[in-house]
């Protein structure tokens, strides 16, 4: 009985990181405008990459999702696009989101706390705004996003599996950083 208890256990631990999808996206232009005609990479042909990674047993899919750079009132800005879709009526959710440079090497994490009440199956815009440099904008060439944590309406609390992450990383050739140390949460 031990024994079939650990190989359904370590099939479903298999299972669970086999199910993880990731889809690649075009983030668009490197360039990032600066105002009066002004561009920050504004010789470059490059695109960044958006890395989607959602968890079907997740109560937050995420679709579209990525970081842009926005040049607003004399600062620079990372900006969160896509929307997130619940599955069951959320309460809370983080998303998180993984920057990489030209190379490969990682930025930062950023984190994007939302608590409020989501219907299931209503798709939501994202929204988060974090402060970034010139070098920022200028460096940013990939972003991996995923969520991180969520929690239902019920109570019932769901959280990323870091190992599967890590792994879907490392397929990408990205540098391996920690999924359970985001930087600062987004403004509102």
């Amino acid at each position: 009985m031990k024994t079939l208890f650990l190989l359904v256990f370590f099939g479903f631990v298999l299972t669970s990181h086999s199910q993880i999808l990731s889809t690649n996206l075009d983030g668009g232009p490197v360039t990032t405008s600066t105002g009066m005609g002004g561009k920050v990479n504004a010789k470059s042909s490059l695109h960044r990459t958006w890395i989607v990674i959602n968890d079907p047993a997740c109560p937050i899919q995420i679709s579209g999702t990525g970081i842009q750079t926005r040049y607003e009132a004399g600062n620079f800005n990372f900006v969160a696009a896509g929307s997130f879709n619940p599955s069951a009526d959320t309460s809370a959710f983080e998303i998180r989101y993984v920057l990489y440079d030209l190379f490969g090497n990682h930025m930062i994490t950023l984190s994007d706390m939302e608590v409020a009440d989501w219907k299931s199956g209503k798709a939501t815009a994202l929204n988060g705004l974090w402060p970034a440099s010139h070098d920022d904008a200028v460096n940013l060439l990939t972003v991996v996003t995923f969520v991180g944590r969520a929690r239902t309406q019920d109570g019932k609390i769901w959280r990323c599996d870091p190992e599967a992450i890590k792994q879907r990383l490392g397929e990408s050739n990205l540098e391996n950083y920690s999924v359970l140390s985001p930087s600062p949460a987004a403004k509102q």
